[in-house]
């Protein structure tokens, strides 16, 4: 399919990576191991590792990614969700409300809409009994051609294919000779366990990541944005990164590895082509991935400018991390300044649909509000115009 041998080799690496044990980050580890000069450093819990390879070029960049992956089979959550109609794992955001019967079934608290069979809106109690399964963790990658894409799925309905991070430890694997840092890090997704690790217990480490022109992530959904989180970087940097990719900035919501491992340098998180990740529709598409590397690999072999950090960008997310709390904090103020036993009864309308025993077919928010007689607290945040989202 692909024209020239660098190509063909690039995904064969990818699909290497894809075919990877879902349950462990081992095999990652045990392959970039082989590289000469990588190190690994592993602390008392599993998670706290990484390998890291110091770059010979004195302009050098770190590229990171990282090695664990998520999904949501294996967990007796995903089939409260994927075998009763949920699309996405927080339709519905209590996890914790389950019990286990005498027959060994798992048993959920849910609210259902017996007209329109609706179990995100809760209207009244109600139990479901799933019998637990066991699943089979492990994956078979297959290809289709969509519209001329390269598309890679896995076989396997009950797990994902990895992508998420695996996408990116094959890029980082395909750069190893660029002279650029390597660093492959486990426990991203449980709170990037191997990053505070590192922070915390290899300070000469951090002082060589924190020497480098910058870091890439490559931990990003989709084909063209980045992040650089709550990263205080020059704009310039943006720009940079933009001219370079025609990447768009995608926010600076949640955290990855860099948001913690870069104390004075800037850092970039790309998107590697990868979607619906942490589910068994995860999909990745190949031309997206191999744009992310190719793109990277122009970059790389450029003269590498220095970025570093700026104060003025770092007061400026501080006073919208600012404005934000006190807009949590007049919610919260709302929220409880009239609570007592009458609100107790609205609250009850609002979130569960029915007083005490008695159900009710009427909308809980319009039945919160008759009670209440006034509007309800988040209107005065959110806008009276998105009310009817509030249920959603």
């Amino acid at each position: 399919m692909y024209n020239d041998k660098q190509t063909e080799n690039d995904v064969k690496v990818l699909k290497e990576f894809l075919s990877m044990d879902l349950t462990t980050a081992d095999d990652v580890f045990e392959k970039f191991q082989t590289i000469p000069g990588a190190e690994l450093y592993q602390g008392l819990d599993r998670q706290d590792r990484f390998i890291f390879k110091q770059g010979t070029r004195p302009d050098r960049v770190t590229l990171v990614a990282h090695a664990d992956t998520v999904f949501r089979g294996g967990s007796v959550y995903s089939y409260a969700f994927d075998d009763f109609g949920f699309d996405e794992y927080d339709d519905y955001d209590d996890y914790d409300n389950y019990t286990f019967d005498d027959k060994g079934n798992y048993v959920y608290d849910l609210g259902q809409d017996e007209k329109t069979n609706d179990f995100t809106k809760l209207i009244s109690p109600y139990q479901i009994a799933i019998p637990l399964r066991e699943i089979d963790t492990n994956q078979t990658i297959e290809s289709t051609i969509v519209d001329g894409e390269e598309i890679i799925n896995g076989t396997n309905p009950d797990v994902g294919i990895g992508a998420d991070d695996r996408a990116g430890c094959a890029i980082v694997w395909l750069l190893q000779n660029s002279g650029h840092n390597l660093l492959i890090l486990d426990g991203e997704e449980s709170g990037c366990v191997g990053a505070f690790h590192l922070m915390t217990s290899h300070p000469e480490v951090l002082e060589q990541i924190n020497q480098s022109r910058f870091a890439i992530e490559f931990d990003r959904r989709g084909k063209d944005d980045y992040k650089c989180y709550e990263i205080p970087v020059q704009d310039e940097f943006k720009k940079y990164i933009e001219e370079k990719t025609g990447y768009i900035d995608a926010g600076m919501s949640s955290i990855t590895d860099i948001s913690v491992i870069c104390e004075s340098i800037c850092g970039v998180n790309l998107s590697v082509g990868y979607y619906d990740e942490h589910s068994a529709k995860e999909s990745l598409v190949v031309s997206e991935w191999l744009n992310t590397l190719n793109l990277t690999r122009q970059m790389l072999n450029e003269p590498i400018p220095q970025f570093s950090l700026c104060e003025e960008v770092r007061q400026r997310i501080e006073a919208e991390k600012e404005e934000q709390r006190k807009k949590s904090k007049q919610w919260y103020k709302s929220f409880t300044h009239t609570y007592d036993p009458e609100w107790e009864t609205i609250l009850k309308k609002y979130n569960y649909g029915y007083d005490d025993d008695k159900e009710t077919t009427e909308d809980p928010i319009s039945s919160a509000m008759k009670l209440s007689k006034k509007k309800p607290f988040w209107t005065e945040i959110i806008g009276e115009q998105d009310v009817d989202k509030k249920q959603d």
